[in-house]
């Protein structure tokens, strides 16, 4: 069976410095995978650079069994809601559309089709209500959802979702996370950014554990242990212990 994702020997410089070194891993169809490391370890370059939006210097990816570039509609990104102006006057029903286009000719606008369906988006993440609304007007959370659903209107294979559980309430991130088991149990393969180490073990198939190397791609069994975390944290783990919340890094 071929892999939803192959990346090999990727990496990626700023200035001379580097942001990633060789990093090489496959993910399979159907699994909710958390990319998790300290700050500055790499993973949102990771993510960009795997979507072709950061240059590598070196390295390939492949998704779909296919180059990117010819597979872009069938993957879905959801960015930092901080990478975002808020401020631009846009409904909340017209940002979903624009997970329309990728599917439409370069001279079609959304049709009946599309906007039904949009509403049809914003009703699984419970926003249809708020579908007139700016998205400036909304909280943190209720963007979010508004961004999940222009990745459901896109109908993405693939979806990359960057720290979609920062700064967000709580009703908003239990909605989310049962979404995102939905559309993997229907063979998603989805990527989330992740910083909470507490919740890691509840929400993710496999890890994948940066801090600039890979130092770590599996299960939570495999990876998601005190000897890696100490290893990508640069200091050692006294305790794990996703259910109570405690993650003690000591240096």
């Amino acid at each position: 069976m071929t892999n939803a994702v192959e990346v090999a020997g990727l990496t990626v410089t700023y200035n001379g410095q580097p942001a990633l070194t060789d990093v090489t891993f496959q993910a399979a169809a159907g699994e909710m995978i958390g990319i998790i490391g300290p700050n500055g370890a790499g993973k949102s370059t990771l993510m960009k650079a795997m979507l072709g939006m950061t240059k590598a210097n070196r390295g390939t990816v492949r998704m779909l069994g296919s180059d990117v570039n010819q597979i872009r509609k069938r993957i879905a990104y959801v960015p930092q809601r901080s990478m975002i102006d808020f401020d631009f006057p846009v409904r909340v029903k017209d940002v979903v559309l624009m997970g329309s286009h990728p599917h439409l000719a370069w001279w079609k606008r959304p049709g009946k089709k599309e906007k039904a369906q949009a509403l049809e988006s914003l009703k699984e993440v419970g926003m249809e209500e708020y579908a007139s609304r700016q998205i400036g007007e909304l909280s943190g959370g209720q963007q979010q959802r508004v961004f999940l659903a222009r990745a459901l209107q896109q109908q993405g294979e693939i979806l990359f979702l960057d720290e979609p559980f920062a700064g967000i309430d709580v009703s908003s991130e239990r909605i989310i996370i049962e979404l995102l088991r939905t559309l993997k149990q229907a063979g998603r393969t989805i990527f989330v950014v992740h910083h909470d180490l507490s919740k890691v073990e509840e929400y993710f198939d496999s890890i994948l554990l940066l801090n600039q190397h890979l130092i770590g791609y599996g299960t939570k069994e495999d990876v998601f242990k005190p000897e890696l975390l100490g290893r990508a944290y640069e200091g050692s783990i006294a305790s794990v212990s996703g259910k109570d919340g405690e993650i003690v890094v000591m240096g």
